[in-house]
């Protein structure tokens, strides 16, 4: 069961990612399309609460990471 943010907008995500960037709730869902790189130093950023969605999709990273953000509640 996905829980989905009321006025949240559907995010695509596909291809190369090779600038950081910040996934957000209001982008909930973000939905991977295809296989993903993130390369090139980026850093992609998860807001507490964002669904991220994808299946059988690949993220290939080449120095770059993944961060999930807590919240402070």
């Amino acid at each position: 069961i996905g829980v989905y943010v009321e006025g949240g907008s559907e995010t695509t995500k596909s291809g190369t990612i090779s600038a950081s960037e910040t996934w957000t709730l209001e982008q909930s869902p973000v939905v991977i399309t295809s296989n993903i790189t993130i390369s090139g130093g980026a850093v992609i950023s998860i807001e507490p609460g964002v669904v991220v969605l994808g299946e059988n999709r690949q993220i290939n990273m080449a120095n770059a990471r993944i961060e999930a953000l807590s919240s402070s509640e």
